[in-house]
This record gives C-alpha cells, sequence and structure tokens, in this order.
C-alpha cells in the first residue's frame, strides 16, 4: 500500500496580500511574542483540510474539486482583521480575517464539502464548527501574555485591504519537515 499524503484544498493570495502579512507578522515581531511565523508563501486560504488519505483518491478529489469549481464564479475577497483562535484567554493561532464576498466563499466551502462526502472510500467527515475564513499566519510556541497581545491586536487593527479576486482553487500535498511544512500543488481549479 502506498504511503499516506497529507492533503488540503485552498485558495492562493495575491502577492500584495502576503506583502502585507509580512508587514503585520514584522510589527509581530517587535513584541516578541513567541509565535511560530507561518512562511509567507505558506500562507493560503484552507477551504477543506483533507489530512492523511490514500494516493488513489486523488484522481477522485481533484475532479470533485474541479466539477465542483466550474459551478461557482469567481470570489471577491478583502483581509481585514486580526483574530485569535481558540479565543484571547488562551490564544493558541492568530489569523487574519476575511472580509467581501465571504457569504459565497462559504458556499463554495459547503459545496466542496457535499462533492467530497460523495467519493467512495473518502472518509472524509466535514467540519462541525461553522467555516471561518481566514489565513492563519502564526503559532503560539508557548503561553502568550494575552493582555499584551489583545493591546497589540487593537493597535494593529487592520483595516479593508485592497479587494482581490479567488478564480482558482487548488489541492495541494503538504510534506511536514523540521524547518516547517513544504506545500507542493497538486491539481488546479478554475472557478466560473
Amino acid at each position: 500500500m502506498a504511503e499516506p499524503i497529507r492533503t488540503f484544498i485552498a485558495a492562493a493570495l495575491p502577492d500584495s496580500i502576503r506583502e502585507e502579512l509580512v508587514r503585520i507578522q514584522a510589527e509581530l515581531r517587535t513584541e516578541e511574542f513567541k509565535f511560530r511565523w507561518v512562511k509567507p508563501e505558506n500562507i493560503h486560504l484552507t477551504l477543506v483540510f483533507l489530512g492523511e488519505l490514500d494516493p488513489e483518491m486523488l484522481e477522485s478529489i481533484c475532479i470533485a474539486v474541479a466539477d465542483t469549481a466550474r459551478c461557482h464564479d469567481p470570489i471577491r475577497l478583502a483581509i481585514q482583521g486580526l483574530g485569535v483562535f481558540p479565543g484571547i484567554k488562551r490564544p493558541r493561532i492568530i489569523w487574519v480575517g476575511m472580509a467581501g464576498e465571504v457569504q459565497i466563499l462559504r458556499e463554495l466551502k459547503s459545496s466542496l464539502d457535499r462533492s467530497l462526502l460523495k467519493i467512495n472510500g473518502l472518509k472524509f467527515k466535514p467540519e462541525r464548527r461553522p467555516f471561518r475564513a481566514h489565513l492563519t499566519f502564526g503559532r503560539a510556541k508557548r503561553r502568550i501574555d494575552s493582555r499584551k497581545l489583545a493591546a497589540a491586536m487593537n493597535r494593529l487593527q487592520i483595516t479593508l485591504s485592497a479587494p482581490f479576486t479567488i478564480a482558482e482553487i487548488h489541492v495541494f500535498k503538504s510534506d511536514l519537515r523540521p524547518g516547517g511544512a513544504v506545500y507542493t500543488k497538486l491539481s488546479s481549479a478554475g472557478l466560473g
């Protein structure tokens, strides 16, 4: 049996948005928070995390993603605001929020979930929590002073960025390595 592949479905970001995220990371780094910062080239908008799966499932997944993408128009988004999961009292992940056609993005995500559920042999279970569109750009290495982080987040609160369009979604392979994850695009599907 072939080695499982860690897989997810996501949208890539334009360079202008990545540059803005790098700027925000740099400002937060001056506060010396103990976050493991996501490399700019690895920041993406995750729609579905599939986890470890049999490589034989990839063709069916790529077809389902392409078929679903064709039924949805490109989506206009922008970045806005900072947040943390699970909450400010115990921040584990710091993220940037999304604005714009977020409801349309949710509909795309729901359609992907429904398409993936139809694939025979795929052990996929949609998230129970409501989908919250965000860009993860840091993970806490250890306990973070929540008051200090809240003050920094309020000071840095991101106003609405210039809009950008998501016109493609991708199936990615994720290789976890000591220096951080390496993502490889396995397939792309245009929206509309």
